[in-house]
């Protein structure tokens, strides 16, 4: 699921009490661990404040817009969007998403999209105003921007800042709602297997670009039985040759081996 979807029916979430099962997630049929959404995992919530703001939203027809591929149409939501911002401009999840949408839109000012960006991550709270629980795909999709105007340095602490909210999952950064890496991205702003390696081609020598091409490739390895976690191992063993402090990513990608082999054979 693209990263403009899950904006846009976490805040319907809040407003209209979507069922989580009418999402259109893809169905993993794996047998693997069940993990529980996100959404769902944790202890209990606090319910997000309905402003006028967030009413207007989820009584307009923005989300039936963004369901379409036309430019017209999506320019169309963009202006409601933004005249929600104005309406409410501390909302921090209309800002993030018209940063999204805005990413959807050929000739959209990147820097445009930067602020806005800068803006959703200034005025997030945790567990207050806000249908994310971090900024962590906040980050991730910064970074992507950053990297589209040529800004890889910054791309690359944007990345680390986006690893460093959650490590446990930093894989989901790079999560670009393809079933396989090597698939092109349908948004520019979601992360690609040729973005993260022309990165490890810019900063050779830098532990943390081949620590991201590991976690791409760790990303997508939920979809498939039959992943090759060669490579993943490869990279995180490399990033581990530089930075000693990284070989826990190694361990871990490891111990993620060992358990797929381990339910393939109870599985036999």
């Amino acid at each position: 699921m693209g990263m403009r979807t899950t904006i846009c029916l976490s805040v319907i979430v809040v407003l209209a009490t979507i069922p989580l099962s009418a999402q259109n997630v893809p169905s993993r049929r794996l047998s693997r661990a069940v993990v529980d959404p996100v959404e769902l995992s944790g202890p209990p919530k606090k319910p997000i404040a309905v402003t006028p703001a967030r009413r207007a939203f989820a009584q307009s027809s923005v989300m039936e817009q963004l369901n379409s591929k036309d430019p017209s149409v999506l320019a169309t939501a963009l202006r409601e969007i933004t005249s929600f911002i104005q309406q409410d401009p501390t909302d921090t999840d209309f800002f993030i998403m018209r940063a999204t949408v805005s990413c959807e839109i050929a000739g959209s000012s990147k820097e445009a999209i930067l602020r806005d960006m800068d803006v959703s991550i200034k005025l997030w709270k945790p567990n207050e105003n806000s249908a994310f629980d971090s900024l962590r795909d906040h980050y991730a999709q910064k970074a992507k921007v950053e990297f589209l105007l040529g800004r890889y340095a910054d791309a690359l602490n944007d990345l680390d800042a986006g690893m460093r909210i959650d490590y446990g999952r930093a894989e989901q950064m790079f999560n670009n709602g393809n079933v396989k890496p090597d698939e092109p991205t349908a948004i520019p702003c979601m992360w690609s297997q040729a973005d993260v390696n022309k990165l490890a081609e810019l900063f050779p020598k830098d532990y943390r670009t081949s620590l991201y091409v590991g976690l791409y490739g760790l990303a997508f390895s939920p979809y498939s039985l039959d992943t090759d976690y060669q490579p993943i191992l490869k990279a995180f063993e490399h990033a581990a040759e530089l930075n000693v402090s990284m070989m826990w990513y190694h361990a871990r990608s490891r111990a993620l081996n060992w358990t797929k082999f381990t339910v393939l054979a109870c599985d036999i």
